[in-house]
């Protein structure tokens, strides 16, 4: 294998397949099978434009791609195919910059900042940030509309959002986006619409906190991370409330026990109305992570898989399958549980933040 790392100028492009895991909780074949039908549809045409893909992640996939005019070729040859494959609705996010390849992967923050523009991109649509824009700004093929300029999070660049608008592309309706910010971007944005007036509100209102030491409280200024662990659905034998509430019971103590994280005890997982999308999930349970997982399950074997989602993106940060003798659960639930905590970079604290976090996740009843 060659280890040799090598720095370069390259277009980086996130594909996500849209609302796929609302279709996952609700239908997993059919969203299996909807993802071997976009991977028989992209990898023919891939090598056409010197394409490499990089990495796939849930329902995700990282190209990267030697020029800008190649990847937005690309883009728009897998939008128009998708538009005749029913469910195959794609969003894409386009970005240039100095990426570091090593193996077949790419890092640096050029390609962080690919991710982060894919969440503006319409289903349907393209897509780019500002040098994207400026490289096709003399081709008069493409024709682009400025979106924003929002503070990403972990984005330290100043980056422009643009749509590709020609071929017959979609724009995107700002109101629907969820993306990752930085939280004095909203603020900023508050001030930029609103005018004066409530500008002046505003600084009258944080002369007030100077002036009386006014202070938000410390789990307001904590960002603890949150994650919503669904109840485990069973598709084999056993079958029962009980023996799957209690596996996804002991999952959620495993991974709160001892860390610096909130999550819903089982109770309130329960209520959930399971027709609900992730995103919608989320937000009645206030977390920033959904864990969702299903199990084959007999007397001999099981097969386990799971998906950690991020509810703002919507896209997997972790994902894996499990198959093993149905005597080794256990052992996989120990496995997801670590798996989660190096994933959500979970930190370990003996302070009272702990002691309530256990107490946040004890149920009333036993079954």
């Amino acid at each position: 294998m060659n280890n040799k790392i090598k720095r370069k100028l390259a277009a980086v492009m996130f594909v996500d397949i849209a609302n796929f895991t609302s279709l996952a909780a609700n239908n997993e074949k059919k969203a299996l099978d909807l993802l071997d039908i976009y991977k028989e549809v992209v990898s023919p045409n891939l090598s056409n434009y010197n394409g490499i893909l990089h990495k796939e992640q849930g329902d995700g996939a990282l190209y990267s791609f030697p020029t800008v005019t190649e990847a937005i070729e690309f883009a728009l040859k897998i939008q128009e195919i998708s538009k005749s494959i029913t469910s195959l609705d794609l969003r894409i996010g386009i970005h240039e910059g100095e990426i570091t390849f090593k193996n077949n992967d790419i890092f640096g923050d050029d390609v962080n900042i690919a991710s982060r523009v894919e969440a503006f991109s319409p289903i349907g649509g393209i897509a780019i940030s500002g040098k994207v824009q400026q490289n096709i700004l003399s081709l008069p093929n493409y024709k682009t509309k400025y979106i924003g300029s929002p503070k990403l999070k972990g984005v330290a660049q100043k980056v422009e959002i643009h749509n590709i608008v020609s071929h017959g592309l979609p724009i995107t309706d700002v109101k629907n986006v969820n993306a990752k910010l930085e939280k004095n971007n909203l603020l900023l944005n508050i001030f930029k619409i609103t005018g004066s007036i409530v500008t002046l509100i505003g600084v009258v209102f944080w002369i007030a906190f100077g002036l009386f030491d006014i202070s938000l409280s410390k789990n307001e200024e904590l960002e603890m991370p949150s994650l919503g662990i669904l109840k485990i659905e069973n598709w084999g034998e056993g079958n029962t409330l009980t023996k799957w509430r209690g596996v996804t019971e002991d999952l959620i103590i495993q991974v709160s026990s001892g860390s610096l994280i909130r999550i819903p005890p089982i109770s309130e997982v329960l209520n959930l109305d399971n027709s609900l999308s992730i995103n919608e999930k989320a937000k009645i349970l206030s977390v920033n992570y959904i864990l969702s997982s299903s199990i084959n399950y007999n007397s001999e074997k099981f097969v386990l898989r799971c998906q950690l989602i991020d509810a703002m993106s919507g896209q997997a940060v972790y994902s894996k399958k499990w198959t093993d003798k149905s005597i080794n659960l256990y052992n996989s639930i120990d496995s997801l549980s670590t798996a989660i905590i190096s994933t959500l970079n979970i930190s370990k604290n003996d302070n009272e933040m702990v002691n309530n976090q256990k107490e946040y996740n004890q149920v009333n009843e036993f079954y």
